[in-house]
């Protein structure tokens, strides 16, 4: 029993680690793509969904949605890494359907004059 519960605890630590540094690396690209406000949105809203949905009501991405944007990845190999081995697929499967789904919602509601 100790072993599974080390063997998690490292699996967690990895996946988190991984979410660390995947949502750098993504961040940096999305900033750069947005180019201060005169590039694209895309990569934002494709990778950081509720980022941007919080940016619905404040028309820009505020305090809020940066903190949504650093935790997001973190928060995801959490997660998957918390879950226990034979259950790992089912929470990749539900986890990609709650971000697709934000995504689809972020394209419908983010305003697409502001962020283009």
């Amino acid at each position: 029993m100790a072993f599974d519960s080390r063997t998690r605890g490292f699996t967690l630590l990895i996946l988190v680690g991984f979410g660390v540094a995947f949502g750098a690396l993504a961040l940096t690209f999305a900033v750069w793509q947005a180019a201060g406000g005169h590039g694209s949105y895309l990569p934002a809203k494709l990778l950081f969904p509720f980022s941007m949905l919080s940016s619905v009501l404040s028309g820009h991405v505020d305090a809020v949605g940066i903190v949504f944007a650093l935790c997001q990845w973190p928060i995801y190999g959490a997660i998957v890494g918390g879950v226990p081995a034979p259950k790992r697929h089912k929470a990749l499967v539900a986890l990609a359907l709650i971000h697709a789904t934000a995504v689809v919602t972020c394209f419908q509601f983010v305003n697409p004059e502001i962020f283009h």
